[in-house]
């Protein structure tokens, strides 16, 4: 698990191209591999000069031992966000699909192409009036 310190960096999907969220100072990631013992889903990469500071499985544990934690209810917790995370980064991806579907409304009002962003502003004038 990171702690982002300082700096900015983005959480991105498998195919390096999606960006799900965007991590400020004070944010975390890694979080599903501490606690559920599964394999990364996403990839993290900065976008400014960046300081995280990791905890291991190994000093996570041994820090819970020595205080007293309800390790049940913290698990509820990052559960409970990984389910948030996990709804999240299905409706991007489901709106991406739509938006590059040419029979759906999103395809219609969401640049997916950059060099189709004349004919996206043609579009966003007739819908403005």
């Amino acid at each position: 698990m990171y702690f982002v310190e300082s700096g900015v960096v983005e959480i991105v999907a498998t195919d390096g191209i999606t960006i799900y969220s965007v991590l400020y100072g004070g944010s975390f990631f890694g979080e599903t591999g501490l606690f559920f013992k599964s394999r990364r889903n996403a990839t993290v990469r900065s976008k400014t000069v960046t300081t995280c500071y990791k905890l291991t499985k190994y000093d996570f544990k041994r820090e819970l031992a020595s205080h007293s934690v309800d390790y049940d209810k913290m698990s509820e917790e990052f559960l409970r966000l990984k389910q948030q995370n996990e709804r999240r980064n299905k409706a991007i991806d489901t709106n991406l699909a739509n938006a590059k579907d040419p029979g759906k409304k999103l395809n219609k009002i969401i640049i997916v192409n950059p060099e189709d962003i004349d004919e996206c502003k043609t579009v966003y004038d007739f819908l403005r009036t």
